[in-house]
């Protein structure tokens, strides 16, 4: 089904997210990527646009964009993670207390602010139903706009956050990679594994600046270098 077919009140996870070009970029700039949740908070009187809640914050979009939204009722998601030998391992990431996930985005804050020598560095740490995703970006309206007038003008290379705006890093807190560094904060490999992360989550967003993808690159050899020890 779709987001636009989801009834108000109901959650459902994110499974595809349609559109082409610059639609779909700001769909993954707003954080509607597969795995995330969103609720249907309500309509607007005459029945467009759909109000939802998404990373904890209000979203608007048309009825025609959230039809290329696919999703799936939370309900239904829930029973297909009940296989054998996963349960257990399910149970207890999604039963993570507030308190506990809030010490986890505590810890998570200061290593990536401390591995990216970022003081300012906004991070948010979800619980996202698809394991794989370790990281994302979302954007500021602010932050989305000049990105945009960047590309028109040319001038891809340079960081929009010089100019304002914010950016958040979303870290999964279901993600083994995210955990990983949660649990070895003091490990040597970890300021390479969050700059990776933090790099992986702006590549879905923006061509990295020379110098960052030169980083970036030497960076991913080095982790393959380190799989064949």
């Amino acid at each position: 089904m779709t987001l636009k077919e989801l009834a108000i009140g109901k959650t459902a996870v994110v499974k595809s997210v349609g559109g082409e070009g610059a639609l779909r970029q700001h769909f993954l700039d707003m954080g509607v990527i597969p795995g995330a949740e969103v609720t249907v908070v309500k309509l607007a009187p005459m029945g467009d646009p759909i109000e939802l809640n998404i990373h904890g914050y209000e979203l608007t979009l048309r009825l025609a964009d959230a039809a290329q939204i696919g999703v799936e009722p939370v309900a239904t998601s829930v029973k297909e993670e009940k296989k054998p030998g996963r349960k257990k391992k399910k149970r207890e990431r999604e039963e993570i207390s507030e308190e506990e996930l809030k010490e986890e985005k505590d810890t998570l804050t200061e290593v990536f602010r401390k591995a990216l020598g970022r003081e300012n560095l906004e991070v948010k740490v979800e619980k996202l139903k698809n394991e794989n995703i370790s990281s994302m970006m979302t954007l500021s309206e602010e932050n989305r706009r000049m990105q945009d007038m960047m590309k028109m003008y040319g001038m891809g290379g340079m960081d929009p956050s010089m100019f304002g705006g914010q950016e958040t890093l979303v870290l999964n807190a279901n993600n083994k990679l995210v955990q990983y560094i949660f649990e070895n904060k003091d490990s040597e490999h970890v300021p390479m594994i969050c700059g990776q992360l933090y790099d992986l989550a702006m590549l879905s967003h923006k061509q990295l600046a020379p110098e960052q993808m030169t980083k970036f690159i030497a960076r991913s050899n080095e982790i393959l270098a380190l799989l064949t020890k």
